[in-house]
C-alpha cells in the first residue's frame, strides 16, 4: 500500500496524521477474515449465478457496461455492484467507528448495503433505490441474509431523502453510490452535510468514473466544513473532525 499526502507535495509520501495513520493501521489493513463477510458474500455467489433478467430504470447517468435498461442480475453483481474489497471497507468503517445511523444512497442489489447492516448490529442502514425491479431484489437479499436492520425506500433521492434527513435528526456514515452526476452527487452531499457531526463520515463510489464525478469530487473536497479526504480510487472518504488539520490523501488499496 502506497500513502500519498497532497498537503506536502506532489512527491511527497508517507503519513503524518496520527488520525490517517490509525485509520491505515486498523481499518484498511486489517486482514482479519470476519464471520459477517461470508453472510453477504454467500448471498453474491447466489446472485452470480442468477439466470434472472431485470429491466432497470437508471435515474442517474447510466452505465458504462449497460447500454439498454434489459439487465442480467449476474452481470450487475460483476460490473455495477458493490465491489467485495470495497465491500468489506465498508464494513471495516461502519465496524470500527461504531456506525449507528447509515444512509445508502443506490441500493441496486443490496449488497452495499448488507456489508454496512452486518457491521452495525445495533445500528440501521436506510437505503434509497429508484427502481422498482432492483428494490424487489434487493428486499429478497436482505430477508434471505436475516438482515432486519435495513429500511429500503423505493423513489427518487430528491423526494426521499431530505424526509429521511429530517426523520434521522443526524447521520454518522453515507455511502453514496446512487447517481455519476455531478449535480445530483453535490445536491446530496450538501443535504447530507446539514445533519452530519464532526464525526460523521462520508464515502463516495466511483469518484473518478467520470470528468463529472472528478469535479464533484474536488468540489466535495474543497469544501470548508471538509478537514480530512481519502482517495483510494474507486472511492473517497471525507471526514469533517474539527481537531485534523485539512489534509488530501491518496492510497493505492
Amino acid at each position: 500500500m502506497v500513502y500519498k499526502s497532497k498537503a506536502r507535495s506532489k512527491r511527497g509520501y508517507g503519513v503524518h496524521s496520527p488520525f490517517v495513520y490509525e485509520l491505515i493501521d486498523k481499518v484498511f489493513r486489517d486482514g482479519l477474515h470476519y464471520a459477517d463477510y461470508d453472510r453477504v458474500e454467500n448471498i453474491r455467489e447466489s446472485l452470480v449465478l442468477s439466470g434472472e433478467t431485470l429491466n432497470v430504470s437508471d435515474l442517474g447517468a447510466g452505465s458504462l457496461f449497460f447500454p439498454t435498461g434489459k439487465r442480467k442480475v449476474k452481470q450487475m453483481v460483476r460490473h455495477s455492484s458493490c465491489r467485495l474489497a470495497e465491500g468489506r471497507l465498508l464494513y471495516r468503517l461502519v465496524r470500527y467507528f461504531g456506525c449507528k445511523n447509515i444512509i445508502e444512497t443506490g441500493t441496486s442489489l443490496g449488497i452495499g448495503a448488507m456489508y454496512m447492516a452486518a457491521a452495525s448490529k445495533d445500528g440501521t442502514v436506510y437505503t434509497i433505490e429508484g427502481c422498482s425491479e432492483q428494490c424487489s431484489l434487493a428486499f429478497k437479499n436482505f430477508r434471505n441474509g436475516g438482515f432486519d436492520n435495513i429500511r429500503l425506500i423505493e423513489g427518487t433521492f430528491e423526494d426521499t431523502l431530505p424526509g429521511l434527513l429530517d426523520s434521522l435528526g443526524r447521520v454518522d456514515f453515507v455511502f453514496f453510490d446512487g447517481s455519476h452526476s455531478k449535480d445530483s452527487v453535490l445536491w446530496q452531499f450538501r443535504e447530507c452535510l446539514k445533519r452530519s457531526t464532526f464525526e460523521s463520515i462520508f464515502v463516495f463510489d466511483d469518484i473518478h468514473w467520470s470528468d463529472d464525478m472528478e469535479k464533484a469530487w474536488e468540489e466535495i473536497s474543497a469544501d470548508p466544513s471538509v478537514r480530512v479526504t481519502v482517495d483510494i480510487f474507486r472511492m473517497g472518504l471525507v471526514f469533517f473532525r474539527k481537531e485534523l488539520s485539512r489534509q488530501r490523501f491518496v492510497l493505492n488499496f
